[in-house]
């Protein structure tokens, strides 16, 4: 009996304790890098989601505090989209800074009984001021895009270019081009009054989430973007489409004044079309489909901030800076692409995560949904529909 149990006592000694082999580890350890392989890109899309979802609330938060400073202060106030470049691109632009922008006092002169003439010819309006002392800090203060009018009545008009004519010394005059109805009479000498477009305020500025952008490039007004327009002021790299839309797109190479008539447009990438007669604009076709090529555009140039202004009533009353240095009053919804900054042009477009801000013209109710488009259809007008379309995403 004593020595049955030393045997089983031995037996179970030698008998081997329950574990892993080796090849069972290995499958362990392969089976754990697979399903981490296939976590660690949700977890990617996850957190991208959050910080392009955190930099729509971001502008949705920008516009809001505008438009109420604006109701408060009963005077227009903006939101200033402090847009760059690409160092190794300087076409692709982008935007992750905003800036509340408020309405400095009205401009009227240094004196009082400062006064301009006005004159019309060639479907040029043009305001002049002599410097006499009665308008030397005009040129520092008067923007493009700045509102002015004249005998204290309407209409009003915006201001569309400042240049200076230095051909009667020893008085310099500056020569303002305006966007509006024409002056009843040509040439009087009356006194004026601008309406300043808001600057940026000496607030801290609006950030948005790091590596996340709004993609300047696809952002802009309606589904289509802009159409072509007679008599409009177009620096280099406005671009448009044909009022009859045929699948091309165009942007300016030499700057001017578009012509009465709409040019014949060439339906050849690289071609260029001559606008106009007297300040023409040079067109380049840019190739199909309704977004501009930067690449293909000579010379590139610094990007303008974009201001939206805001009325007393919330309605969207001035753009300028999104397309080129021009102020224009909103006829459209604005569409603004939140993506990635290393994705800026096709893939933030085709990206499904990326989002769309939309800025309603009338009222300047803000909603935000999904781009909806897919790499198959990247078109800008797919985009912005889905987009108008959409009721906002819940969270926003």
């Amino acid at each position: 009996m004593k020595r049955a149990c030393v045997t089983r006592r031995l037996d179970s000694q030698r008998r081997p304790h329950p574990g892993l082999t080796m090849v069972e580890l290995l499958i362990v350890v392969a089976v754990m890098v697979i399903l981490m392989g296939m976590a660690l890109p949700m977890m990617r899309t996850g957190i991208e989601g959050r910080r392009l979802r955190e930099a729509a609330r971001q502008v949705n938060t920008g516009v809001t505090l505008a438009k109420a400073l604006a109701a408060e202060t009963g005077r227009p106030a903006g939101l200033v989209i402090d847009t760059e470049a690409l160092p190794e691109d300087p076409r692709k632009r982008f935007a992750r800074r905003l800036y509340l922008a408020e309405t400095p006092p009205p401009y009227a002169g240094d004196v009082v009984g400062a006064a301009a003439s006005i004159l019309s010819g060639g479907g040029v309006l043009q305001a002049r001021f002599n410097d006499d002392g009665f308008s030397s800090n005009l040129p520092n203060v008067v923007k493009v895009g700045d509102f002015v009018r004249f005998d204290y009545r309407n209409p009003v008009y915006v201001v569309t270019a400042i240049t200076e004519d230095t051909s009667t010394p020893p008085n310099t005059r500056y020569i303002l081009n305006l966007s509006g109805k024409p002056w009843p009479t040509n040439g009087a000498l009356v006194p004026y009054q601008f309406t300043r477009l808001p600057e940026k305020s000496s607030s801290t500025p609006m950030e948005l989430p790091v590596g996340t952008v709004i993609d300047m490039n696809y952002s802009g007004f309606g589904l289509a973007g802009p159409v072509w327009t007679p008599g409009t002021p177009c620096p280099v790299c406005y671009y448009c489409r044909p009022t009859s839309p045929n699948g091309y797109w165009y942007v300016v190479t030499t700057p001017g004044t578009t012509g009465a008539a709409e040019p014949t447009w060439t339906a050849v990438v690289g071609d260029t079309v001559t606008d106009g007669t007297s300040n023409p604009v040079t067109w380049q076709c840019v190739g199909p489909g309704p977004v501009v090529d930067y690449n293909s555009v000579t010379p590139a140039v610094d990007p303008y901030p974009v201001t939206l202004v805001f009325g007393a009533s919330g309605r969207m009353a001035t753009l300028m800076g999104l397309n080129g240095n021009v102020a224009s009053a909103p006829t459209q919804t604005l569409h603004l692409l939140i993506g990635n900054l290393e994705n800026l042009g096709d893939l933030n477009l085709a990206d499904p995560a990326t989002l769309w801000v939309s800025i309603g013209h009338l009222n300047g109710r803000v909603t935000t949904a999904e781009s909806g488009v897919s790499a198959s259809a990247q078109t800008i007008q797919a985009a912005r529909e889905f987009a108008q379309l959409a009721q906002g995403k819940g969270g926003l």
